[in-house]
């Protein structure tokens, strides 16, 4: 028998993970851009929404499908690129 030990917090990233998504009934993307999404506070926005949706109206939400971040984020890449 092969016991594997996993770190407590992968198992509580992937619980809180698993909540945010049940309660903004979206899918979360990869690792990163999930950071970056927490970050800009989009991600955190909606589930405010979620919680107090009389409160936090998804029309006040900035960005909310983060199409002007993404843009800014590609911007950003080719800058880079272009330096290097």
């Amino acid at each position: 028998m092969i016991i594997v030990s996993i770190p407590l917090t992968t198992v509580y990233c992937c619980f809180i993970r698993s909540w945010i998504e049940a309660c903004i009934n979206e899918t979360l993307p990869g690792t990163t851009e999930l950071e970056e999404g927490l970050r800009n506070g989009v991600f955190l926005a909606k589930l405010g929404h979620f919680m107090a949706p009389d409160l936090v109206l998804m029309k006040k939400i900035y960005d909310k499908d983060q199409v002007r971040y993404e843009v800014r984020l590609m911007n950003k890449m080719q800058k880079q690129c272009t330096v290097e």
